[in-house]
């Protein structure tokens, strides 16, 4: 009678280990991977910013009408409108999010082809009192925006909606005009 031996344990650790890496590194992918392509968001274009479960999401430009050569800045804040406590639970390292969208469609997002540290966190945000985004001094997001679509090419002139995103909150849709 032959006794089947058990492997060897560190060969077990080795497989195992490669096994949590490739899991990692599969959930850690392209972070537009789920979304729509398409930008017809059900949000206000009111330039007070858009509130949804008592958060209010506002996206800024630094102009509305941009000659050749000037590239938009994006701004994005968020502020707690209700008298109540509001918990965010983020999935991944990405608090904002910018996207430009042409005629319905998504031509340029921030975090296309990005990554990011798969971890749970949850923020309070108080009532009244303005989410601090990480890594900007004085706690607002913001991005330029380099007139380029998501491969790279140098977008034609013309109207454009912008969107600001925090978490599954959008803000306000704005248009600017890229000359």
């Amino acid at each position: 009678m032959k006794v089947k031996k058990n492997p060897p344990r560190p060969i077990i650790f080795i497989i195992a280990l490669n096994v949590l890496a490739v899991s990692i590194f599969l959930g850690c992918g392209n972070s537009s991977s789920s979304r729509s392509s398409t930008c017809d968001l059900d949000v206000t274009d009111n330039l007070e910013g858009h509130i949804t479960d008592g958060l209010k999401v506002k996206l800024s430009t630094n102009q509305d009408t941009y000659l050749s050569g000037e590239n938009p800045e994006l701004s994005l804040t968020v502020t707690n409108v209700s008298d109540q406590s509001i918990n965010v639970t983020f999935f991944n390292s990405q608090e904002s999010d910018f996207i430009v969208c042409r005629d319905g469609m998504e031509i340029w997002r921030r975090s296309h082809n990005s990554v990011f540290l798969q971890l749970i966190t949850t923020v309070t945000i108080q009532p009244d009192a303005n989410y601090l985004f990480t890594g900007f001094s004085d706690g607002i997001a913001r991005e330029i925006f380099e007139r380029k679509d998501n491969s790279g090419r140098i977008i034609a002139s013309g109207n454009y909606t912008v969107y600001g995103q925090f978490d599954k909150y959008y803000s306000n849709k704005k248009t600017i005009r890229l000359e």
